[in-house]
């Protein structure tokens, strides 16, 4: 039985720990080994071929997107295996916690999250490089950094599964927008050193583009403000 025979029998098994819109994750062991699975499923209601050729793309360019953010510096979790056609990514398991347990167990203490001020630049910085690199997250929050065990300080990013090639201004603004809102909404005692220190990191490596995407970012926040104030009156 080979390694993909392995991992499909654990999905069926049902060894789950989350469930998302059109994907599955799974832990396993493969040969003693801490794995992690991702399984797109077809859905329902989908004619299959073309629930297949969905399945089939979307899992190539999380894939191809994984690949290219660590070549680019990125911290992610080690692609191992990419089945395109079982809709299925097998990667190394991250030692860590998620930065929304992190922020959790410390909040609402101010003292405790200043000592995590370098972690923020360093998400900013990753950030960055993705963005440097023509790749946009589509759901950078809290819950998809990784925060390294043995170094509260070093974050990974998970969850390619809405990223996407963009040099866009917008959608690498979203992606900061939808980072600090994601702060502001769990976190709001944090917000605003964390909102700092992450584009402190972050115009560290996007010399070349920061102003606009700030820019940017600045506008797309009025305009939230004008929709909240509309919906007031």
């Amino acid at each position: 039985m080979d390694i993909l025979e392995v991992l499909a029998s654990h999905v069926l098994t049902g060894q789950q720990i989350a469930l998302g819109a059109e994907a599955a994750i799974y832990s396993v062991r493969y040969l003693g080994v801490p794995l992690v699975v991702k399984y797109r499923y077809p859905r329902r209601y989908m004619n299959p071929v073309l629930a297949e050729e969905l399945i089939n793309r979307r899992t190539r360019l999380e894939a191809k997107i994984m690949e290219k953010a660590a070549s680019n510096g990125v911290c992610v979790p080690r692609l191992l295996v990419a089945a395109i056609s079982k809709g299925m990514l097998v990667m190394e398991k991250l030692e860590g916690t998620r930065l929304d347990n992190v922020l959790s167990s410390i909040y609402p203490s101010l003292e405790k999250a200043y000592n995590l001020s370098s972690l923020f630049v360093k998400i900013g910085k990753s950030l960055a490089l993705l963005h440097k690199a023509n790749i946009v997250h589509g759901d950078f929050t809290v819950s998809n950094v990784i925060v390294d065990s043995s170094d509260r300080n070093f974050p990974c990013i998970i969850d390619f599964g809405l990223s996407r090639f963009s040099g866009d201004v917008e959608d690498r603004a979203m992606d900061l927008r939808v980072f600090l809102k994601s702060i502001e909404s769990s976190f709001p005692r944090y917000l605003g050193f964390i909102n700092k220190a992450v584009l402190e990191g972050y115009s560290i490596i996007a010399s070349s583009f920061y102003k606009e995407v700030v820019a940017r970012l600045k506008d797309m926040e009025l305009r939230g403000r004008y929709v909240e104030e509309r919906r007031k009156n």
